[in-house]
């Protein structure tokens, strides 16, 4: 029965990650998903205390004290009044994902993790095959989000009815339980990954992942396959001179996809329309996604000090730009100014000193992590966050076991 409890609290937590982490309903006007936050976090921190583990001395606290200190000192510096709550909200986010990593185990949360991506990749697959391939029509109800974005609510499969600008629908693209294909796609990659750290990997597991992120249509998604194919492979070599080899290799070819994508989009499509033109299309955000820290680095550059502070960047962000905001590790920078590259920092050193895996599991996990959060905003997701405090957890832990 005490085991029981356990995991049907561990699965709420994992619930409240889902939809506090690009979850479409979080979108709406007025929607409450951040304020579910404050009173589970008050819980963990109090059964935390109480058993002496609030506070370890690990980089995961020092992270999280950082964060707070850049937090209220931008916003002190900034007199950010205004802006008081998105403070909050980032406070609630960093408090819980903390806290989330200190009250569960690593591998609990990984075998979660996995669980619930197969079940949102199998329920999304089946209501995007029914969209895309048969004539039946799905009774879901539907919101429209901030963006004027009308989307079908089947709470844990979304699919977008209706651009507003556009007024176009997005069925082609699978968008699971997130507001964007893109952010589908780069959960997906994650639970692909943690499925290949395993000792015993479920290859059926691994199926359901890759069919569901090729109906993201993700470009990115897409390429970031290399460095998965990379990781399988390195399972297989032991030498150093031959990892050395497949870690250049690799990074070489990703460098070339990313430099020259849409050429390479162009040409995919001439030879095959139907599979690789929405591709190209989607390329062109790429344009955005440049723009973006440009944009960034340009208010980085007036506040160097303190930064802008939370709220106010986004306001400087909208007053020099049309893009939408994109680049999570530059929107640090200028929110908190030079110790904001902390935050990029911060998952750099977790990632690479987790040692239980090989280095080019960990270059490859840590390509593919600096590449999502920089095509897409992770700024108030607490799943990024609750990453990245696990990796700085397990640096300073001298032993860990997958399996155990």
């Amino acid at each position: 029965m005490i085991i029981k409890k356990k995991y049907l609290g561990i699965v709420f937590l994992i619930y409240c990650i889902m939809i506090t982490s690009g979850y479409p309903l979080s979108t709406v006007p007025g929607n409450l998903n951040y304020f579910s936050l404050i009173p589970i976090t008050l819980i963990i921190t109090i059964k935390l205390g109480s058993r002496g583990k609030l506070w370890p001395k690990n980089f995961a606290s020092y992270a999280f004290f950082l964060l707070l200190f850049l937090t209220l000192t931008s916003f002190i510096t900034n007199l950010n009044v205004n802006n008081l709550s998105l403070n909050i909200k980032f406070l609630l986010v960093i408090s819980f994902s903390y806290m989330f990593c200190l009250f569960v185990s690593f591998n609990d949360f990984i075998k979660f993790y996995l669980k619930t991506l197969k079940v949102i990749s199998i329920i999304s697959l089946i209501g995007y095959s029914i969209l895309n391939y048969t004539s039946l029509t799905i009774p879901l109800g539907t919101f429209k989000n901030i963006n004027d974005v009308e989307y079908y609510n089947g709470i844990v499969f979304f699919a977008i009815k209706s651009f507003s600008e556009y007024g176009n629908d997005g069925f082609e693209r699978n968008i699971g339980a997130f507001w964007e294909p893109g952010l589908f796609a780069t959960t997906l990659l994650i639970a692909i990954v943690f499925e290949l750290w395993k000792n015993k990997i479920n290859k059926v597991n691994i199926i359901i992942f890759l069919i569901a992120l090729y109906t993201t249509k993700s470009t990115f998604g897409y390429i970031m396959v290399l460095p998965i194919v990379a990781i399988i492979m390195s399972k297989k070599i032991k030498t150093k001179r031959n990892i050395i080899i497949l870690n250049t290799f690799f990074i070489g070819i990703l460098t070339f996809s990313v430099n020259y994508l849409n050429d390479i989009l162009v040409h995919l499509s001439s030879l095959n329309p139907i599979l690789f033109s929405k591709l190209v299309t989607e390329s062109a955000s790429v344009n955005e996604r440049i723009e973006s820290p440009l944009i960034n680095l340009e208010i980085f550059k007036n506040n160097i000090l303190f930064g802008a502070g939370i709220g106010n960047i986004e306001n400087l962000f909208i007053s020099l730009t049309e893009s939408s905001q994109t680049s999570t590790s530059t929107y640090f920078l200028a929110t908190f100014g030079i110790l904001g590259i902390s935050y990029t920092l911060f998952f750099i050193y977790g990632i690479l000193s987790f040692k239980k895996v090989n280095l080019t599991s960990r270059l490859m996990f840590l390509i593919i992590i600096l590449t999502q959060i920089n095509k897409e905003p992770h700024m108030y997701f607490t799943l990024t966050f609750i990453l990245m405090f696990y990796f700085l957890k397990m640096s300073s832990t001298k032993s860990y076991n997958f399996e155990k």
